[in-house]
């Protein structure tokens, strides 16, 4: 059974990843696969799996993964890999580089009936990250929730401001809206709509991991829009990052606090039990 779900597994890194193959994904991942990844964002659905990595191909047209070890128990596989591309194109907030870039990171990959149903990623850059935007090097780390009365725990932003990112009651996680800001320095983000909207979801997603869950256990969020007419975009991206159906309630006003905002969104999450 080990070498079968290895098989899988490797023709998912060398079929979908390197050859791009769409029908193959369909073969190979399960309907609900659950896909983690601390950089790229959680996804659930076969179809959000393959459209982030199409995303990423588009970006990195020459992208070429390396199977370095594989090593399998029962329905259980781990992958240590290595992979160059070329950013040609705008990826996730920035622009074209030119430049080649090198990381290197581990897969844990699950197969039931043939089938990939849970692939959780563990990264380590090399050299010019494609996902700088996420965690740029040499930038402060998100700051960790703090205890408060009553055993609440609040996560404060990076850098400092003055109100709280979230706060954790029992098992749940509520958020403060997020908004296109720089998660490490702060600064506002310009944009389109579908980049700020972007970006306030990976915001989201940094958040709850720091208090330890992540998108997949969201259960409401509620959408600040300045123009309804961009619904469809951020319903679009909504799709991406949350493809599960959830209650959510948009809300149209005159502005946000920065003018150059378009949308912010806050969201309430569980922590699943240890």
């Amino acid at each position: 059974m080990a070498e079968d779900a290895k098989t899988v597994v490797r023709r998912f890194m060398d079929e979908v990843w390197n050859g791009q193959n769409s029908a193959a994904g369909a073969e190979i991942l399960a309907d609900d696969v659950r896909w983690y990844h601390p950089t790229l964002g959680d996804r659930q659905g076969r179809e959000a799996v393959l459209g982030a990595i199409a995303e990423m191909r588009a970006a990195f047209p020459d992208l070429s993964l390396t199977v370095k070890t594989m090593l399998a128990e029962g329905d259980q596989v781990v992958t240590y890999w290595t992979a160059t591309g070329t950013r040609r194109s705008a990826y996730r907030g920035l622009p074209a580089s030119g430049q080649q870039a090198t990381w290197e990171g581990v897969v844990l990959s699950r197969v039931v009936d043939g089938r990939i149903v849970e692939h959780r990623a563990f990264l380590q850059s090399i050299t010019g990250s494609p996902h700088e935007v996420v965690a740029p090097a040499g930038q402060p780390r998100a700051a960790r929730p703090q205890p408060g009365p009553s055993g609440i725990q609040f996560l404060d932003y990076t850098p400092p401001r003055r109100f709280a990112a979230g706060a954790r009651v029992g098992n749940v996680v509520y958020l403060a809206g997020e908004t296109p800001r720089d998660p490490n320095t702060g600064e506002n983000v310009p944009g389109d709509i579908r980049q700020q909207a972007e970006l306030v979801f990976q915001n989201i997603e940094r958040s709850l991991r720091a208090f330890g869950t992540d998108l997949a256990h969201v259960f409401k969020i509620t959408v600040y829009l300045t123009d309804m007419a961009n619904l469809e975009a951020v319903s679009e991206m909504r799709r991406r990052y949350l493809p599960r159906t959830i209650p959510s309630t948009t809300i149209a006003i005159s502005r946000l606090t920065v003018p150059e905002f378009l949308v912010e969104i806050d969201a309430m999450a569980l922590v699943p039990e240890a």
